[in-house]
């Protein structure tokens, strides 16, 4: 949440863009005191008078660092894993890419000193911060957690267990040459199974006449 400090910079960043004019940021910070939104970033977009480019890269001067709007931004289920929900909409972050051990992480408010030590109780990565606007990384978080949500559920709608594999993941596996053989072997003898009697007799018969034997 942006405090006053950062409301002022912000709203005089806009005015030295000329986004707005002096005189409207000076009504605008007397307005949000009246209004009911909590957050100045939702009030100056509900009000209408700039849009989310323009707030985007204010906001990126007021804290220098990078900015991006994380609306429909496809992000790495990986990622977010690595966090509890209500950790991410809590500190307004998301984490939006890896590049080796550096972990990019998008914050409403990328100078809250206590957001690298909460992190760092969750991962090791060096984090690299880029500032977003919080309702639209809230809504990223619950939209991808409601997603998970669903497909932790079968096509009966029964949940998922964590030990539970399906059986078309099984083939995207790692798995060894030696295990794969065994593998092909078994599918051999359950396709045996699956084969009627007189499949099962014509199939000794060839077996009995390519080595040579007789009933």
């Amino acid at each position: 949440m942006l405090d006053r400090v950062a409301i002022t910079k912000l709203l005089l960043e806009l005015a030295r863009r000329q986004v707005i004019t002096e005189q409207m940021a000076r009504d605008l910070e007397h307005q949000f005191n009246d209004a009911e939104q909590e957050r100045f970033d939702d009030f100056l977009l509900q009000e209408g008078v700039i849009s989310k480019e323009d707030l985007l890269q204010a906001l990126s001067q007021v804290y220098q660092v990078p900015s991006t709007d994380v609306e429909g931004y496809f992000f790495q289920t990986h990622l977010l894993q690595m966090f509890p929900e209500n950790f991410l909409i809590m500190n307004g972050i998301i984490p939006m890419e890896r590049d080796e051990n550096i972990l990019v992480v998008v914050a409403s408010d990328p100078t809250n000193p206590e957001l690298l030590p909460r992190i760092g109780e969750h991962v090791s990565y060096d984090i690299e911060f880029f500032v977003g606007i919080y309702t639209d990384i809230k809504d990223a978080i619950e939209e991808y957690y409601d997603r998970a949500l669903t497909e932790d559920f079968d096509h009966e709608g029964e949940p998922m267990h964590e030990d539970m594999v399906r059986l078309e993941d099984l083939d995207d596996l790692p798995v060894a040459q030696e295990d794969r053989d065994q593998s092909a072997f078994l599918k051999d003898k359950i396709d045996d199974f699956a084969k009627t009697e007189s499949e099962l007799e014509r199939d000794e018969v060839d077996r009995r006449a390519r080595y040579g034997e007789r009933k």
